[in-house]
């Protein structure tokens, strides 16, 4: 899961710097600084500035491992949770070479700043389930197994539970094993996005499933438009409507950036934003783009405060290669030109109809 660094990026010495004081000789001052700069991590989000907060910064260390230290291996005890204060730490499990028989490291997945990884082997007093080697320099925030059973155990274990819920809530997962499944959430990044925060852009190439937790996703497109068809479209056929608007996609914008389009000029043309679809809670988008490898050509804009989780589609084919084939043959382009204008023309002609039966209504006082 990725978490908000913003913060703690600007006052990372100063976090160095605390970490590096001995547990019993940090002062309440040294723990509310600590406090402060990690209240922002979603690990902590249901518990802090609270005791518990306090005592688990009381505790935790920083450790500094080089390029291909390994943290832990598969199969030893689990000892720490860690968390991802710099750098990125490639995840791996063994696998059997189908050729040569023999075990070979398989790459799963990178964390990456901002990131906690080995709660799994605390929660269950279970072995290591994969291997842990930093791909770079890397800073980690330890926290030994004594103090997170005692302290954060009870909320790894409630988000765990509650992504498996979320996975089976979604109908291409209702089938899956719960081995999959944890597999999928081992492999699950998490964005919470703002209200209209930029997030995929437009022109760009996407390697990832994104799913909807909760809040709202419109996609939108950018289209040209005039005075004339505005004003005649209820005038016209839907068909010659559209066939209108298609040749107007050709010509030159006759405005540049914040300039607003003179009503009184029909020929003006400019730019008109369509609402084309939008995405809620459980739904999964941008996934043609993935599957077909085509750049994304609609925007898509959080117009509600957003929590999204997102899958790479090589860590999904890893787990299940049939599911990702079903998702490959049922994606299905957003943007369709053809019935997007034909919308835009029954949303413009009903939109008149309305106008003037109100003024229709008004009329007869």
């Amino acid at each position: 899961m990725v978490e908000s660094l913003t913060d703690f990026d600007m006052a990372r010495q100063r976090f160095v710097r605390l970490l590096k004081i001995e547990p019993k000789e940090r002062k309440d001052d040294d723990l509310f600084e600590l406090m402060r700069l990690t209240s922002g991590f979603k690990v902590f989000e249901s518990f802090k500035m609270t005791k518990t907060h306090k005592e688990i910064c009381r505790h935790m260390f920083m450790k500094t491992l080089e390029r291909g230290e390994i943290i832990f291996k598969q199969g030893d005890e689990g000892d720490a949770y860690y968390f991802i204060l710099r750098g990125s730490v490639d995840i791996y499990m063994y696998d059997v070479d189908s050729q040569t028989g023999k075990i070979k490291l398989k790459y799963l997945a990178t964390m990456l700043a901002g990131s906690g990884f080995g709660e799994l082997a605390l929660l269950y007093d279970c072995p290591r389930t994969a291997t842990a080697i930093p791909n770079t320099k890397t800073d980690l925030v330890v926290i030994k197994k004594r103090f997170y059973k005692r302290l954060v155990k009870d909320l790894h274990e409630k988000e765990l539970l509650s992504l498996i819920k979320f996975y089976y809530s979604i109908t291409i997962f209702k089938k899956e094993p719960i081995s999959n499944i944890l597999k999928y959430c081992l492999r699950t990044q998490r964005k919470t996005l703002n209200s209209y925060e930029p997030f995929i852009q437009f022109g760009e190439r996407l390697n990832e499933y994104y799913i909807i937790q909760t809040g709202l996703i419109k996609a939108l497109i950018k289209i040209k438009m005039n005075y004339f068809l505005l004003k005649n479209c209820n005038l016209m056929s839907e068909n010659d409507f559209v066939k209108y608007l298609k040749k107007l996609q050709n010509k030159p914008l006759n405005l540049k950036g914040e300039e607003r389009p003179n009503k009184d000029d029909d020929e003006c043309v400019y730019e008109e934003v369509l609402d084309i679809m939008q995405f809620g809670e459980g739904d999964m988008f941008g996934e043609y783009y993935v599957a077909k490898g085509q750049k994304v050509d609609v925007f898509f804009v959080p117009v509600l405060p957003t929590d999204i989780i997102s899958i790479k589609s090589d860590d999904l084919k890893k787990v299940n290669q049939q599911l990702q084939n079903i998702i490959v043959k049922y994606a299905r382009p957003i943007f369709d030109m053809d019935i997007c204008f034909r919308k835009f023309y029954k949303n413009l002609t009903w939109d008149k109809k309305k106008t003037d039966l109100l003024k229709s209504v008004i009329n007869k006082y």
